[in-house]
């Protein structure tokens, strides 16, 4: 499996800075994940305040790649905020 970074860099069409930003978005949520007792509403704050659901997604997949006990404590908790949020932004 390829690192968030790899798949990025992948994508040539996508501007330097927009590739640096996400991948400086998803180191920050990274850490915040970690820093934080993450739970749904968190999330759901993070995406009104501009968090992309990509970067969110990206961000988890670098914590199950390197750190799999930190993995099973969220890895439900980002997807459930992500719907969250889109429930109430549709709704």
């Amino acid at each position: 499996m390829s690192s968030p970074w790899e798949r990025g860099a992948r994508t040539a069409s996508t501007p330097t800075h927009t590739r640096l930003a996400h991948m400086y978005d998803v180191e920050t949520f990274v850490r915040g994940f970690r820093n934080a007792e993450l739970n749904a509403a968190c999330i759901v704050v993070m995406m009104r305040d501009g968090a992309s659901e990509r970067a969110l997604l990206d961000a988890l997949a670098v914590i199950q790649e390197n750190d799999t006990e930190w993995y099973d404590r969220i890895k439900y908790v980002v997807p459930q905020g992500i719907s969250q949020y889109k429930e109430e932004a549709n709704g």
